[in-house]
């Protein structure tokens, strides 16, 4: 039996190519549109141009931090939802802001866990 799509068009904002090929491939298996960008600066220009549901970002990255990231895309839209991902340890959750439109996944994750964690912030 297999699961309703997820029809979201999300910002997909990673440093290493490897992780946001791989995650791209889950988000579009989930049935996501996927805007990828590779660093902070291309994500806002992005988040500019097009009409984004939800931003995906990397919490640690060369240029910025993804909460910072965040705050300055809420400025562009403000009722924009956010997931965090990383691979660093919990005390990367004090990073990232904490109410009902963020969510937080610690690398690596499943499709299952990508899958929920996309329900609860859409």
């Amino acid at each position: 039996m297999s699961q309703a799509a997820i029809e979201l068009k999300i910002l997909f904002v990673e440093d290493e190519a490897d992780v946001r090929t791989v995650v791209t491939q889950m988000l579009e298996v989930l049935g996501c549109h996927v805007v990828v960008a590779e660093d902070c600066e291309h994500a806002l220009a992005l988040l500019r141009e097009q009409e984004i549901d939800l931003l995906i970002s990397d919490v640690i990255m060369p240029d910025q931090r993804g909460p910072d990231l965040y705050q300055t895309a809420k400025e562009i839209k403000p009722d924009l939802p956010a997931l965090f991902v990383s691979g660093y340890t919990e005390d990367m959750l004090q990073e990232v802001p904490q109410n009902s439109s963020v969510g937080f996944l610690r690398k690596p994750f499943s499709l299952k866990q990508l899958r929920a964690a996309l329900e609860k912030l859409s």
